[in-house]
């Protein structure tokens, strides 16, 4: 005797509801169940009240009931092709991988450096490579202090030592090489910069602003850090910086006193 039910079935957070006769089978049922889910019924596990339920049992003989709560547990037939065609990395790709990985992070850090330090980027390599001059002058950062009378043992743009003196009667800047000296006017000297050497912050490169673009400027490099700003000051023609070494004259009244400030 034919006995229809209604059947609700849980397969991946979804109710299914289905009509079925209790004396069908389970294979029945999972053979319902197939175009619904697209789970093969030799790939289904149909659960009733915690037990797995056989395919040749009927469903009256299950305990199945009208309404009956039932849980489906399988894998579709792609599903199961996939995972089965998986292949694990080998150590050789996971190396590669590896290496890519550090090849990206170490670019990254690369261009931070590159904003943050001159010294760091391709077109002043080439000096910086050349590593500290070796009767460099003693550096310190952090600090400001007077022009000595020279500044010696640094590099120019060509990797050749050179040594700077500021000449404030002719407004110059001397800039003695192997070759000779090269005399450059203050007035010559749009604005002076500078910027820590990377790992070596107490030495600095400092650029000659002598055009509008940075191809204009003229490179020194490993200047001591606490001589940069009265560099800077010198040049500018700034004479009221404490850190100079010149000063000029305070102007002097007809009876040859000095005019208090």
């Amino acid at each position: 005797m034919s006995q229809p039910v209604q059947l609700i079935v849980k397969s991946k957070k979804k109710k299914l509801k289905l009509t079925i006769d209790l004396n069908a089978s389970v294979l029945d049922l999972k053979t319902k169940l197939q175009p619904l889910t697209e789970i093969p019924p030799s790939l289904q596990k149909i659960i009733y009240k915690g037990k797995v339920l056989s395919d040749a049992d009927s469903l009256v003989s299950s305990g199945l009931k009208n309404k009956a709560k039932l849980t489906l547990v399988g894998s579709r037939t792609q599903d199961v092709i996939s995972a089965s065609s998986y292949v694990a990395p080998s150590s050789a790709s996971l190396s590669k991988k590896r290496d890519e990985e550090k090849k990206a992070k170490e670019k990254v850090k690369n261009l931070e450096l590159q904003k943050k330090y001159w010294s760091c980027r391709d077109r002043h390599q080439p000096i910086i490579k050349k590593g500290l001059p070796q009767n460099a002058m003693k550096a310190v950062k952090d600090q400001n202090d007077p022009l000595p009378k020279s500044i010696h043992s640094i590099y120019d743009p060509n990797g050749d030592e050179v040594r700077l003196s500021f000449h404030l009667d002719e407004q110059e800047l001397w800039i003695a090489t192997p070759s000779g000296v090269q005399k450059m006017l203050f007035t010559r000297i749009r604005d002076v910069t500078s910027c820590p050497i990377y790992e070596h912050e107490e030495y600095h490169i400092v650029a000659l602003h002598l055009g509008s673009t940075e191809a204009d400027h003229h490179y020194l490099y490993y200047v001591p850090a606490q001589y940069c700003k009265a560099i800077k000051y010198m040049i500018s023609g700034n004479l009221n910086f404490p850190m100079l070494r010149h000063r000029s004259k305070a102007p002097t009244t007809k009876e040859g006193e000095k005019e208090s400030k």
